[in-house]
């Protein structure tokens, strides 16, 4: 009968045991940090990358806001700056790129802290942490208090940010990825697009020619300069006047459905980022505190 009671206890030992030397193997492995050096180089390529198009971005825009619309009937200049409408859209861009910077120090931070978890100091401290408790869990003593915290502390200096980085871009790789692509190439679409917009509104609107007048027979120099005048001037003003209109507001609309697709895009990319340096990161890392705690409090004073 106490054999029988004894054996949830034993198996509770036994497997804290067994979790000890995992978890000093796993602190002596290579592979453990090459995997997370990995993903975290993979996550700043991509924090570069979507950095570099935020700038890209912000200068066409800024190129754009200084571009002005110019139609030139009888010598009148009207200039029109449509890129004014894409000035929240600047603010948004320049937040992004900043968001873009911090998530790339975020994965430098990550890389600093990995180095640190691989010295070999961490990996001795954890190695004599995790034999003197085995120790006390094999004699079936308590394992003291101070001990406890010790080794739950220097687990996560070692292990944690290394498997929080791991799973979190194993996360990215299920769910977030495509998001990612999508938005990328988005972006860059729409810059080519202001691009192409900016060279337009450089264009001046050509007024509507009217037909040459014929050149009279008394051919002189009065009767030239007349012909000439005539030929310059718009058949129609309020024609004119219209086409510039319907060009300014196509211009417009355009910029808009621009500034649209780029809010939604800037939008996913700032999630995705905020998710893989940030959320992912800490909610793993809490979660094997937690599961490292309760292991580890099974043995109880």
């Amino acid at each position: 009968m106490n054999t029988i009671e004894m054996q949830p206890k034993n198996l509770t030992r036994y497997g804290l045991l067994i979790f000890i030397g995992i978890l000093i193997a796993i602190t002596w492995l290579p592979i453990t940090d090459h995997i997370a050096d990995a993903d975290i180089d993979a996550g700043f390529n991509r924090a570069l990358v979507s950095f570099g198009i935020a700038k890209g971005l912000n200068m066409v825009i800024s190129l754009l806001q200084s571009t002005q619309f110019s139609a030139q009937p009888l010598g009148v200049g009207i200039a029109i700056s449509p890129g004014e409408l894409l000035d929240p859209i600047n603010d948004l861009v320049e937040q992004f790129s900043n968001v873009m910077l911090l998530a790339t120090v975020a994965f430098g931070v990550q890389k600093i802290l990995i180095g640190i978890g691989g010295h070999v100091l961490v990996k001795s401290l954890l190695s004599a942490f995790g034999v003197t408790a085995a120790w006390f869990v094999f004699k079936d003593r308590p394992v003291p208090f101070w001990l406890k915290n010790a080794l739950i502390l220097i687990v996560l200096v070692r292990l944690a940010v290394p498997a929080a980085t791991v799973m979190s871009n194993s996360a990215y790789q299920v769910f977030l990825e495509p998001q990612y692509q999508a938005s990328t190439a988005a972006l860059n679409e729409s810059s080519l697009q202001l691009e192409a917009l900016k060279n337009t509104t450089q264009q001046p609107v050509a007024p509507t020619p009217q037909p040459e007048a014929a050149a009279p027979a008394n051919d002189n120099w009065w009767s030239r300069t007349k012909a000439a005048v005539s030929n310059a001037v718009p058949a129609s003003p309020s024609d004119f006047m219209q086409r510039v209109n319907t060009q300014v507001n196509g211009m417009n609309q355009r910029i808009q459905q621009i500034g649209e697709q780029v809010t939604r895009n800037v939008v996913s990319q700032i999630v995705v980022f905020l998710l893989q340096t940030l959320i992912f990161p800490i909610g793993l890392i809490w979660i094997l505190y937690k599961t490292g705690t309760s292991l580890m409090y099974r043995a109880k004073d």
